[in-house]
Order: structure tokens, then C-alpha cells, then sequence
């Protein structure tokens, strides 16, 4: 699925697939310059999230906060956002 929108500040991107073999989920999203975001992805307990931020190419684990949703702030960018059950 891809979404975007252009707002005053820039382009916002949410794209999100779903590779069919592994069941993992990646998201595209983009933030303009000077905004920020706050991201809200359904969860399972079983399942482990990665943020990529394609600036500095950095990955950074998050630990599932074992509810039915993890909810995160991101600063302007462009991040990849992976969930699935194992990397």
C-alpha cells in the first residue's frame, strides 16, 4: 500500500507491504523537514520491531511494550519500520 500526502511542510510518505513467505511487515515513512510524528503500529507479543533511519543508516531495536499496539515518536526523516516475528 502506498499513501502519501503534500502538506505545507513537504511530502509525507506512508507505505507499508507485507513479504507473503516470512509474514513480515515493513512501513515507509517520511517526515518533512521541521515536523515530527507519531507513529502507532498493531503488535503482537510475539513480534519485533526495527526502525532503520536511512540518514545516518542506522538500526535501532525496539522491545515490544506488550501491549495490543507500540506507539513512537520520530523526528524528520526517512525511516524503514520492520515488524515481524524474528529477524
Amino acid at each position: 500500500v502506498k499513501s502519501n500526502y503534500h502538506s505545507p511542510f513537504g511530502e509525507i510518505v506512508s507505505n507499508w507491504k507485507r513479504n507473503k513467505g516470512t509474514g513480515q511487515v515493513s512501513f515507509e515513512i517520511k517526515i518533512p523537514e521541521g515536523s515530527k510524528a507519531t507513529i502507532v503500529l498493531p503488535i503482537t507479543r510475539q513480534q519485533k520491531l526495527s526502525i532503520l533511519d536511512r540518514l545516518t543508516n542506522t538500526t535501532k531495536a525496539i522491545d515490544p511494550n506488550r501491549k495490543k499496539y507500540e506507539e513512537f515518536a520520530l523526528e524528520e526523516g526517512e525511516y524503514v519500520i520492520t515488524a515481524g516475528n524474528g529477524f
